[in-house]
């Protein structure tokens, strides 16, 4: 039995904290080593090797649980089982401290040089450069990947170069928590079965939306770092973002969310998967449930179902309609039950290209998508004369509207005289069935009900101003191949169904594609107009004209005013009215209170009124050319009971209309 360094050794750490996660990393000889193996005492260790690097580490998820030194022995066998080198490894354990859970720690697995570049040894001064042996052990704050080496921020500095410089990355390893991070694709681990991998190849997001990081709260993200891997059970794609399930919650956050796709890699059977802009999803409506037959869920034993959760987005990889239900084949792995189940059409809706569809091809819907409150409306479509006797209509799966059938033609037909009475926005819920009364169609109608006569029903028209480029992402244009992004020239005007925006750019959902892109993609915002019918909106502060009232308000994220700062789901409809993304308004007022912002309107929105709350960061404030900061600590001033504001400190009666007003209770 050999015990050399050459054959096994250990590279750090010496010391870690109790009762926090870590990873114990050594060398060995590649071509001699079959195994490794560890214990602590009686207790059996998880140890990985990685031959093509010649490293092993051991992951303590929990850490050691107490102060102290542990011993840990470690062996290695060749591929007859012998053992042909051994390590005892002391290891200090400090009291726990108040060290960040953000913290990474870097360990150098031969000798190698800090660096003040990115540039070759012999072109750097004394001065520039740093001699480090192997096995030495830093506390990093942050790190990235540049040309071939990473660039550190070292906690403490090391003479002469400081606290920030260049290790070559394959001298070094990094860990955070009880894993390695990676960054070369080579070195990746193979995923459990049924399962892929998650790479992260740049710094970014896990989000509980795929919408702008800068635009959410804290409890909404939380930050994934580069070379960081994560074994998922399946993916979606959703608006140039995956939407994924880790095989284990992340902390503080849950099991699944959105991570944006020119960020991360997602890895089956060693093969790359590319996000489809035009892929399927489902999204679960209601909360309903997958099964393996088309029988009733109260007839299935626990096996042969499992719930999907309301909100849910899931990539579908196939589907037909089965005996009344829709029989999917998921993207995703949903243990203990697999991927491929019943489900009924009533709960889930489909979509493509960020546009939903119907896929059910016997039942339609033809009517309008926009319509004007208290107006009176049509609603009807087609269905399939030889399977359909029966189509229904359900307002918010609530209520029922009668519906006429023509059977001849066969179509269908909702006639509403006075309209809908409260603005916002409507679904409808569309089904048809056959003579055994088995669900043949079902589709959900989202309908906007606007107060607004000069826009209702007009459509979105996208104006390209100035040459500009049609891209996959938010992102400067010399990042993108030409698979990624295509010159579209000034003076086009392209229909638009859906829009947004995000970092300066408008993500939009074309009526039609343009080659290579599709139909979503997003161009600089300056070099397009986006307009409604003839009324422009607007996505900059700066293009929002002074007036002569008190401020201007910009919607800058389609939100919703309401009669008090509270979630909108505790208000009754007539509380509560939305803002579009891009509409302007001229304010008389404005306060801040409990993350809202309380604004008074110079005209009154039909149907709600003209004061009301707007949470702060879905809207932006110009007032005398500036932006009104949103301020959490200012303060406020509520009246008890109807009072008047006067010009002078004198008896109201004694002052003109002009020099008094009245402020009604509870301003």
């Amino acid at each position: 039995m050999t015990s050399t360094n050459t054959i096994l050794s250990y590279l750090g750490p010496k010391e870690i904290e109790a009762n926090r996660a870590a990873v114990l990393v050594g060398s060995f000889d590649k071509n001699r080593v079959a195994a490794i193996s560890a214990t602590e005492g009686s207790t059996a260790l998880n140890a990985a090797i990685d031959p093509s690097t010649g490293i092993w580490n051991i992951s303590l998820n929990k850490g050691f649980d107490r102060p102290g030194t542990r011993t840990v022995q470690v062996k290695a066998t060749d591929k007859t089982g012998k053992v042909i080198g051994e390590q005892t490894i002391n290891i200090k354990v400090n009291p726990a401290a108040n060290t960040p859970d953000e913290s990474f720690t870097l360990i150098t697995v031969q000798f190698t040089r800090f660096k003040a570049g990115t540039v070759p040894t012999s072109n750097l001064n004394d001065t520039q450069k740093a001699d480090v042996p192997a096995g030495t052990t830093y506390q990093i704050t942050d790190y990235e990947l540049e040309d071939g080496h990473l660039q550190i921020q070292l906690n403490n500095p090391i003479s002469p170069v400081g606290k920030s410089g260049f290790f070559y990355e394959k001298h070094v390893v990094i860990t955070k928590g009880a894993k390695i991070l990676i960054f070369d694709r080579a070195q990746l681990p193979t995923p459990a079965a049924g399962m892929q991998l998650l790479w992260v190849n740049k710094k970014t997001w896990l989000k509980r939306s795929p919408a702008d990081s800068a635009t959410l709260a804290e409890n909404q993200k939380v930050q994934f770092n580069q070379g960081e891997t994560f074994n998922i059970l399946g993916y979606a794609c959703v608006e140039n973002h995956f939407r994924v399930t880790f095989d284990r919650a992340i902390s503080s956050f849950g099991n699944s969310g959105f991570l944006y796709s020119q960020h991360v890699q997602i890895l089956q059977d060693g093969r790359g998967i590319s996000f489809d802009r035009n892929a399927v999803i489902m999204t679960v409506v209601k909360t309903t449930v997958l099964k393996k037959r088309s029988a009733a869920a109260a007839n299935l034993q626990a096996a042969d179902k499992i719930n999907l959760p309301a909100g849910m987005i899931y990539g579908v990889s196939g589907f037909s309609i089965e005996q009344g239900h829709i029989k999917v084949s998921l993207t995703e792995n949903l243990p203990p039950f697999g991927n491929t189940g019943f489900v009924f059409p009533d709960f889930v809706q489909f979509s493509r290209g960020g546009k939903s569809f119907n896929p059910a091809p016997n039942l339609t819907y033809q009517g309008p998508t926009e319509v004007l409150v208290n107006q009176a409306i049509v609603l009807g479509g087609k269905f399939d004369r030889q399977e359909v006797v029966k189509v229904e209509v359900l307002a918010e799966d609530k209520f029922p509207l009668t519906v006429t059938l023509n059977q001849t033609n066969g179509t269908w037909q909702v006639n509403l005289p006075q309209g809908f009475k409260i603005a916002g926005a409507r679904w409808l819920r569309l089904r048809a069935t056959d003579s055994k009364g088995n669900v043949t169609g079902s589709q959900i109608i989202y309908i906007t009900v606007s107060s607004d006569p000069l826009t209702v029903g007009k459509s979105l028209s996208l104006k390209i101003v100035s040459d500009t480029l049609f891209k996959v992402a938010p992102v400067d244009s010399s990042r993108l191949n030409n698979q990624q992004k295509v010159l579209v020239r000034a003076g086009q005007t392209l229909a638009v169904s859906k829009y947004g925006f995000i970092d300066g750019h408008l993500k939009v959902v074309l009526d039609s594609a343009i080659t290579p892109i599709g139909t979503f993609g997003y161009f600089y915002e300056p070099d397009v107009q986006l307009a409604k019918g003839t009324k422009v909106l607007k996505f900059d502060l700066a293009d929002v004209p002074n007036s002569n009232v008190s401020a201007q308000l910009l919607v800058t994220q389609t939100t919703q005013i309401k009669a008090q700062p509270v979630d909108s789901s505790k208000l009754p409809a007539n509380q509560v009215a939305d803002l579009i993304l891009g509409s302007t308004y001229a304010i008389t007022g404005y306060a801040c209170i409990l993350g809202h912002f309380r604004v008074t309107f110079a005209e009154a929105i039909p149907g709600f009124g003209n004061v009301g709350f707007i949470y702060w960061q879905h809207v932006q404030i110009k007032k005398n050319g500036k932006e009104v900061p949103f301020d959490p600590n200012a303060l406020t001033m509520t009246m008890l009971q109807a009072t008047v504001f006067k010009k002078r400190p004198v008896e109201a009666s004694k002052l003109t209309a002009t020099e008094r007003t009245t402020l009604p209770l509870g301003r």
